[in-house]
């Protein structure tokens, strides 16, 4: 009896240890889990971070070259493509350009219907906010 007791103990503590080594494994899953999760967080913090900058990148490059504010209205300059609202007149009145200056001559002014649709498709100025 004393040898199936020492048997029986040796059996439990096998037993014992290999439920151990289970649970282990599973925190050991746990814990790759969370630094997995952590991982993916990170990167939508930094692709969300990218995103922003290039969205003020993108909203300066957007901007009326006489006002300085969002274009309204986009009217583009010929032949040098500046681009100013509509109601920025002065931007391209008497024949000139006012950012190339005096040397800008402008040929002629057409609404810039394409920044209009790229406007309403991103939800920010042109038409769709000046209506």
């Amino acid at each position: 009896m004393i040898n199936r007791n020492k048997t029986s103990l040796k059996n439990y503590s096998l037993q014992d240890l290999k439920g151990q080594l289970k649970e282990s494994g599973r925190e050991g899953e746990s814990l790759e889990r969370q630094r997995l999760q952590l991982q993916i967080d990170r990167d939508k913090i930094m692709f969300l971070q990218n995103l922003q900058e290039h969205n003020v990148k993108i909203i300066k490059n957007f901007k009326c070259q006489y006002c300085d504010q969002l274009l309204k209205k986009p009217a583009t300059v010929i032949p040098c493509g500046h681009t100013y609202c509509v109601s920025c007149k002065d931007g391209y009145r008497r024949n000139k350009c006012h950012r190339c200056g005096p040397t800008g001559t402008v040929q002629a002014v057409y609404r810039n219907e394409l920044l209009d649709e790229f406007f309403k498709v991103l939800d920010f100025g042109g038409e769709s906010k000046a209506n």
